[in-house]
């Protein structure tokens, strides 16, 4: 049956390709909800049943990159579900045939962020209050909610939580959910906006159409009607509903996708599987795929712990120079995210940019350490200088880097805004900023900050695997964060000479 279905994906007819991705997501959701199956032992068997299914589109990548959008997210939730049913045994041979395959393996990881992504139509880049770019013109991604519709009202409950509280149990709800939402409804075609019509059995005037009979209706009436008129189309409650169920869906994605990240990263620590150990390109652009993805507070929650655990195991390989434009990103990004309205998502990025400070020196230092092995002949003091000297030295590159990085960020965001009586000051997101900034170098307040951010209280101070000295300095982290707040200084007065020249 897999190797129909496959054939069938590279079919003239496109007719023929949505159904062979509808076959296979409609089986699995039989076997989900099989009250024989139930038990983990069975999911597992029918996993590792269905796991040839994920080598045959690893070995026939252009089959899949020819499918539409709607096909490529039924395949991509298939290969979601069958390897979060997998135990780590099975899951890691698809990472040891060859390093080309593992990278295959990972671009698929990648189209599932693409493809699932949830981004409102007010999100800017800064998610500040004084944004450059006008709200009309942010980047929205395509609504797979245009083609996927939750199958039942139970799921509309569940996703109404505002928060996920235990993350990986939640990948579990929303994924099983998610399969049935690929089962599109057929309905009737209705004239004008659908919520004004009632079903006296389903609902009340006060009560408007279930999401699922809404978007059922919506879906076969929308000839000639684009996308946002379909979402206009729903009584206001339901279309509330319905990007709810959008953002809990993207975030059981990039859940899934970072949990099998971390199962990647304990892997490559032990060196049992097929990659690229030399940069560890795989991990570090599934890292800046998540970093440029519109993500919600729970996945940063649970991304914060596994940033860092990433780079206590990797932290040498990730900061190497061959890695400088990964590490300029990273160092982008959570700047950007300090800039965050919402604190919780801001006290992260502080915490993020602890991680860099922390482990920078120290990946520098393990890189030179066969070096240093040659110079014990020599005399204790000068091997101590020398430590010394390759700690400054990679102290001083990632100052360059950060304040270089900041730099472009303040070229992307408005430093001032204008005051009542016409007088510009420092804006909202500069201030954010600034707060981030200090944050990052206050002694006292980092361990509350840790802790908040699900992180051990000590954990800047604690050596990282893999290193033999932590040389964690709050006057080096202080002194840093001077720099960059000289940098915003300037970047701030620089606006205002402006603003006074053309007065």
């Amino acid at each position: 049956m897999i190797q129909e279905l496959f054939l069938t994906w590279d079919h003239d007819d496109l007719s023929q390709r949505a159904k062979a991705a509808r076959i296979l997501v409609v089986v699995l959701c039989k076997h989900e909800f099989d009250a024989r199956y139930q038990k983990p032992e069975d999911k597992l068997y029918i996993a590792q049943l269905y796991f040839p299914l994920i080598g045959q589109i690893l070995d026939e990548m252009p089959v899949f990159y020819n499918l539409e959008a709607a096909e490529k997210r039924e395949v991509l939730i298939v290969i979601l579900q069958i390897v979060r049913n997998l135990d780590d045994a099975s899951a890691v041979k698809a990472w040891q045939q060859s390093i080309a395959r593992t990278r295959l393996f990972f671009k698929l990881l990648e189209e599932c962020l693409v493809h699932f992504e949830h981004r409102k139509p007010a999100d800017g880049m800064l998610i500040g209050s004084s944004s450059r770019n006008p709200v009309g013109d942010a980047p929205t991604s395509p609504k797979y909610s245009d083609k996927l519709s939750p199958a039942i009202n139970n799921y509309l409950s569940e996703a109404s939580r505002q928060e996920v509280r235990i993350w990986r149990t939640a990948c579990t709800n929303y994924f099983i959910h998610c399969l049935i939402a690929l089962l599109q409804p057929q309905g009737t075609p209705e004239n004008g906006y659908l919520w004004q019509r009632v079903n006296s059995q389903l609902s009340s005037p006060s009560q408007p159409y279930s999401l699922r009979e809404a978007l059922a209706q919506a879906q076969s009436s929308r000839i000639g009607a684009s996308a946002q008129a379909l979402r206009e189309s729903l009584h206001p409650i339901l279309r509330q509903k319905l990007e709810l169920w959008e953002e809990n869906l993207s975030a059981a994605v990039s859940l899934q996708v970072l949990e099998i990240s971390e199962k990647f990263s304990a892997m490559a620590a032990s060196h049992s599987i097929a990659t690229d150990y030399g940069k560890l390109d795989c991990l570090s652009s599934i890292i800046m795929s998540f970093f440029s993805r519109n993500q919600p507070l729970v996945f940063w929650k649970a991304f914060l712990p596994v940033f860092n655990n990433v780079f206590d195991l990797h932290g040498a390989t990730l900061m190497a120079r061959e890695n400088d434009r990964f590490l300029k990103q990273v160092a982008f990004h959570l700047l950007r995210l300090a800039v965050f309205r919402n604190d919780n998502i801001r006290k992260r990025a502080v915490i993020g940019l602890q991680i860099l400070v922390r482990v920078g020196p120290l990946a520098f230092l393990r890189l030179m350490s066969v070096g240093m092995l040659l110079l014990f002949n020599l005399t204790s003091i000068i091997s101590s200088f020398l430590q010394s000297s390759f700690y400054f030295m990679q102290t001083a590159r990632l100052r360059v880097m950060l304040t270089i990085t900041l730099s472009e960020l303040m070229s992307d965001m408005q430093v001032t805004q204008m005051k009542s009586d016409g007088t510009l000051e420092e804006s909202g997101e500069a201030r954010r900023l600034r707060k981030s900034l200090e944050e990052m170098a206050d002694e006292v307040k980092s361990s509350g900050l840790l802790k908040e951010c699900g992180l051990p209280e000590d954990a800047l101070l604690v050596t990282p695997e893999n290193f033999k000295e932590n040389r964690w300095s709050w006057s080096d982290v202080k002194s840093l964060s001077g720099s960059l707040l000289l940098a915003l200084d300037a970047s701030l007065e620089h606006a205002l000479l402006v603003s006074l020249k053309y007065m």
